[in-house]
């Protein structure tokens, strides 16, 4: 009888253990999905905004050096407006090419829960990197921009050096805006409940 009730005990305790087992392997493949499609919207971003910046370089060298004004007549001033215009598109096809926002996805652990808590500190770097990369082209595109117009001001006129700012300046949040950002708003929803969750990089967070 007393074997019984101690097989009874023990079968009862591995059932109850089962159910509080967290479910490390889909989870691991829920945040493995979620993380790995965020990496390639941000290399879609990196891609496109790229060429973008590249075709305004060489669209408005052309323009400067073939001396054609689509709204106006062509002087000097407009032709260094152009050149300014070119040398801030650069800039920007130099910062996706230099500082791209890279999404890393780790390689997958043999143990799941492990896998889970990679990824969770995977998607918190990826929230602070998306963060950064907003402030960054947000504050970096408007000195950009700032400091062409000034230039343009002293060499020219306030009229070619405001409608300088005032075509460029809304790229850095356009720019900004189309950013992905989804690591950004998953960390924040999930980050007490990781922290309470995962102690040791408790820290790290």
């Amino acid at each position: 009888m007393r074997a019984w009730v101690v097989v009874a005990v023990t079968l009862l305790c591995t059932e109850l253990e089962a159910h509080a087992r967290p479910d490390c392997g889909g989870e691991a493949h829920e945040l493995r999905t979620y993380l790995t499609r965020e990496r390639g919207k941000a290399e879609t971003w990196n891609t496109l905004w790229a060429l973008g910046f590249a075709g305004a370089t060489v669209g408005q060298v052309l323009l400067a050096s073939e001396r054609i004004n689509l709204f106006g007549e062509f002087d000097a001033a407009y032709r260094e407006q152009m050149y300014v215009g070119s040398i801030k598109a650069s800039l920007g096809l130099g910062s996706k090419l230099v500082f791209p926002l890279r999404i890393h996805v780790p390689e997958p652990a043999a143990d799941e829960c492990d896998d889970v808590r990679r990824l969770k500190k995977a998607i918190a770097i990826a929230a602070d990197k998306e963060r950064k990369s907003i402030l960054l082209t947000i504050i970096g595109g408007t000195i950009v921009n700032l400091s062409g117009s000034i230039w343009l001001w002293a060499r020219h006129d306030f009229k070619t050096a405001a409608t300088s700012f005032a075509t460029g300046v809304p790229i850095s949040p356009i720019s900004a805006l189309t950013q992905p950002r989804n690591a950004m708003k998953l960390y924040k929803r999930k980050r007490v409940e990781w922290i309470a969750g995962i102690g040791w990089i408790g820290g790290t967070f």
